[in-house]
């Protein structure tokens, strides 16, 4: 996502369209905790650092049902390597938990929404 958007000029490859791409994990979880330490606990398992917050994509998530919260991430098998926060031009990310990552219609990288299934104004769709 991120090659596609250098290539069309810094702007949102898919024109005029709200694009989720990943989620964003980081610090001691506070927003979405129980989702986010599951999550931190699989990259902790397979030895990936999460230093100041880590960007998988949804190619390296998966759904599972958890039996606390209903829907949860865990990691791909093949998953090694994760993008950190600081590959992407965020103009926004959230702190001390799990949050969706998305390029809006207007072009601005965030990390900090911390409903996980949220729809707006913005151009996304439930």
């Amino acid at each position: 996502m991120l090659e596609l958007y250098n290539q069309e000029g810094k702007k949102n490859p898919f024109g005029n369209v709200y694009i989720d791409f990943g989620v964003q994990v980081n610090g001691s979880p506070q927003i979405n905790s129980i989702q986010a330490k599951l999550l931190m606990d699989e990259f902790n398992k397979r030895g990936v650092n999460i230093g100041e917050g880590i960007v998988p994509n949804f190619t390296q998530l998966r759904l599972v049902a958890d039996q606390e919260v209903g829907l949860a991430y865990k990691l791909a098998d093949d998953v090694k390597e994760v993008a950190p926060v600081s590959a992407y031009p965020f103009y926004d990310a959230g702190r001390s938990g799990l949050f969706r990552a998305y390029l809006n219609r207007n072009g601005n990288w965030n990390a900090n929404d911390d409903n996980l299934a949220n729809s707006n104004d913005n151009g996304r769709m439930a």
